[in-house]
């Protein structure tokens, strides 16, 4: 039964989140629909062994929904939550271990010889308290130990968790590895496109975002490594590195000219 739900759980909030995306975006996103299987994974881990497949879909939808919702919200309060961990994992997993407490069955349990008192489906309305004061006390346990724990690798040389703001804006693959799979390129509105590069999409203020396959020429890595180190040393040509610090600059090599094209994006001020 714990695999059957773990299942149905996946399936059925990938398929929440990449249709609650699409009512607002109108595009059938790949990221939205591995977002929302890991959703439901979680969602359904607390309530694997004790809830019904029809639960499943349930929580496996619910909990989908909620992390998505979370994850709209997070980045109106500007809460910096990396690959949408805390909004996933924790949010979910606060979703789903509450929502076991509402579908869990006495039968389910007795599938494998685990005797429950089971949830509300079993008029046993105190059990989604439990689930509540228990999700409560392992998250305040997990933040506080990991802020300890953060804390004290902060301290440790060499081990900063918090890259400087020109290191977020070369990239943490390129500093940390120094290479990149790929270039994710933003322009100023109603700038030209830059060669080589293929488009992704516009935004309504007209930034235009397209991409730079990094890996199809390796002449480019020599290139984005000058214009990178130029702009870590302050050297850069460009009057917008030394006086406000709001702007860098990158380079794609254009196979028709030979060269290095610029391309303009924001970064926020220092």
């Amino acid at each position: 039964m714990a695999s059957t739900v773990t299942t149905i759980a996946a399936a059925t909030g990938a398929l929440s989140w990449i249709w609650f995306d699409f009512i607002w975006t109108r595009k059938l996103s790949a990221l939205s629909f591995c977002s929302g299987a890991v959703a439901g994974l979680v969602g359904i881990t607390p309530a694997s062994g004790f809830v019904a497949p029809w639960a499943a879909i349930v929580i496996g939808s619910f909990t989908a929904i909620s992390c998505n919702l979370w994850c709209r919200c997070k980045k109106r309060i500007g809460l910096d939550d990396s690959f949408d961990a805390f909004s996933v994992h924790g949010f979910g997993g606060f979703i789903g271990n509450v929502l076991t407490g509402i579908f869990a069955q006495k039968w389910v349990g007795l599938l494998d010889g685990t005797a429950i008192d089971g949830g509300w489906l079993e008029h046993n309305w105190i059990q989604v308290a439990y689930q509540l004061g228990s999700s409560i006390a392992i998250a305040a346990w997990s933040f506080g130990i990991s802020v300890i724990i953060l804390y004290l690798i902060n301290r440790v040389p060499c081990l900063r968790l918090r890259q400087t703001e020109e290191d977020e804006a070369l990239g943490g693959d390129f500093v940390e590895m120094g290479e990149v799979g790929y270039m994710l390129l933003i322009s100023e509105p109603e700038a030209e496109p830059t060669q080589n590069t293929v488009p992704l999409g516009v935004l309504p203020n007209g930034t235009q975002i397209s991409i730079s396959d990094g890996m199809s020429n390796p002449m480019a890595y020599e290139g984005l490594r000058k214009k990178s180190l130029d702009f870590r040393n302050g050297n850069s040509s460009h009057p917008g590195h030394k006086a406000q610090k709001k702007e860098s600059e990158m380079s794609t090599f254009s196979e028709t000219r030979g060269d290095f094209l610029p391309t303009v994006y924001k970064t926020p001020p220092v």
